[in-house]
Order: structure tokens, then C-alpha cells, then sequence
């Protein structure tokens, strides 16, 4: 009956004590032999996790939650928010300086003025009408020649009185010749307190160019006038 040799695996004669090839005793190749059969047998220990806790028994501690990330929002959402900033700041800005764009009423006073201060003789004579219209009979008064200025002085006291209205329905054309201008007006007025008839005139306004600047001349002003049934509307 032979042996095997556990270090080399050489097979000896039965009666060999000692491996003829590595010299290896018979004893010591039978405990190598058990050696390595026990521990082909002997069930292994799966080794802890590498981020496992000693401390508290080998147990991995809980993966935290990831961190909530805030979605970025998109260039088509930043492009449509900064166009209505855009818009707004514009609107804004024209508000500012034009206040009238805010508003259905008729001419500011600032509009008004302006028309006053205006170069044409028909500026001039819609500003008088829209001044008096709005109840500004000062303004209205101060766009009169200071010849009628002079003679009617009490004529910002009669409008205030009645509260006259002017409706504007045709202006123009305007004939200039030299220092005095005529400008074709038709316009409709009554007065809100005591006779509120409703008067239509119309004809050539007479306007007379005093320090550079067009005034209304009421005495060389000759309209034609009709009362309408119903009132004005």
C-alpha cells in the first residue's frame, strides 16, 4: 500500500518512512494531509462590511437620505419673467411722464398749458375751449386779448356762475395773414346751472398775435348760433 506525500504529492512505497523526492517524513505529510482536509471542511465567516460599526455589533449604520435639490427653472421661464419686467418698467415709465395715457378723461391741465404756450393760432383757441370746458376759467380768460381782458373783467366770475361746457366738433382750417390769423371753429355750450339750453356756434374765431404768442379775440369774433332741442347729450 503506498502514501502520498502532502508537500510535493509524490507517491511512496509503503514501507518508506521519508518522501523519496523532498525528504519529507510520513508523519509529517499525514498532519500537512489532515491539515489541509480540516480546513477545506471548516465553513467560513463572511468578513463585516467596510463601513460597519464595531461598536454596536457589526451592523451598518443607514444610508442618509440624499439632499433635496431646488429644480433650476428653464431659460424660457427666465426669458418670459424679464420681458414682463421689461413691460412693466415701461408702462411705469410712461405713466410717470405722460399721466394722461392712465386715464379715458379728457387733456390734463399740463396738456393744456402746453397747447397755451403752442406756436399755432388753432392750439391756442382749442386750449381756451378745453380749459373753459374743464372749468378753468382763469386759464381760459388769461388766452383772450388783454383788450378784452381790459373791457370784460368780470368774465371768469359769469363763466364760474353758469359752469359752462364746451364740446369741440370741428377746428380748423386756420387763414394767417401777417400778425392775426383766422381759425373755423364749431363747437356746442350750455351752462349746467340756470339756462342749461344747448347752443350750437360756429364760424371764423378771430386770433391776434400779441409778444410772440397767439391770443383769442372775442370782439372781432362773430358766430353763428342755433339752440338744439334736447339739450347737448
Amino acid at each position: 500500500m503506498t502514501w502520498s506525500c502532502a508537500s510535493c504529492e509524490t507517491v511512496n512505497a509503503a514501507d518508506a518512512e521519508r518522501c523519496v523526492v523532498c525528504d519529507t517524513t510520513r508523519a509529517a505529510s499525514a498532519r500537512a494531509a489532515a491539515a489541509r482536509a480540516a480546513a477545506i471542511t471548516r465553513p467560513k465567516t463572511a468578513p463585516p462590511p467596510a463601513d460597519a460599526d464595531p461598536a454596536s455589533g457589526g451592523a451598518a449604520p443607514a444610508p442618509s437620505p440624499p439632499e433635496a435639490v431646488a429644480p433650476r427653472p428653464s431659460r424660457r421661464r427666465l426669458r418670459t419673467a424679464l420681458a414682463a419686467l421689461l413691460v412693466v418698467a415701461v408702462v411705469a415709465g410712461l405713466l410717470v411722464s405722460h399721466p394722461h395715457l392712465g386715464s379715458t378723461a379728457g387733456p390734463t391741465a399740463d396738456a393744456r398749458a402746453a397747447r397755451s404756450a403752442s406756436a399755432t393760432p388753432a392750439a391756442v383757441l382749442r386750449a381756451h375751449y378745453e380749459h373753459l370746458d374743464a372749468g378753468e376759467y382763469a386759464a381760459a380768460f388769461q388766452l383772450m386779448t388783454r383788450r378784452y381782458r381790459r373791457e370784460v373783467k368780470d368774465w371768469v366770475a359769469i363763466r364760474a356762475h353758469g359752469a359752462s361746457r364746451i364740446q369741440l366738433l370741428k377746428l380748423g382750417p386756420t387763414r394767417t395773414h401777417g400778425g392775426s390769423a383766422r381759425v373755423f371753429v364749431r363747437f356746442a355750450a350750455h351752462d349746467t346751472v340756470g339756462d342749461t339750453t344747448c347752443r350750437h356756434f360756429g364760424g371764423w374765431a378771430h386770433m391776434v398775435r400779441e409778444h410772440g404768442r397767439w391770443r383769442y379775440d372775442p370782439i372781432a369774433t362773430h358766430y353763428a348760433k342755433r339752440t338744439v332741442p334736447g339739450g347737448c347729450g
